[in-house]
């Protein structure tokens, strides 16, 4: 499994692009995650938020609290992230 790990940024929304079946990561802190879908199809669950989320591209996401958020790509996707904190993208 192929890591590549993503500084951290405050410099606004980064794009980051996902195979099919690729994972992205992040840790919310006491800031918001926004995800905005731009390409593709991806699926979204967050530690402890009992609901998934399913994002097509045009969709966007705001997380709500603390805690692992995971970002799997169902097909290949891009997606927009504001978080201000650092990520992680796993390919499978």
């Amino acid at each position: 499994m192929r890591k590549s790990v993503f500084p951290q940024t405050s410099a606004g929304p980064r794009r980051i692009v996902l195979s099919e079946n690729s994972f992205w990561s992040a840790y919310g802190r006491s800031r918001e995650i926004e995800i905005d879908c731009r390409e593709g199809e991806v699926w979204i669950t967050q530690e402890g938020d009992s609901r998934d989320v399913i994002l097509h591209a045009g969709q966007q996401f705001r997380s709500e609290g603390r805690g692992l958020l995971v970002v799997q790509a169902m097909t290949g996707a891009s997606i927009l992230v504001n978080d201000g904190t650092s990520g992680r993208r796993r390919d499978s």
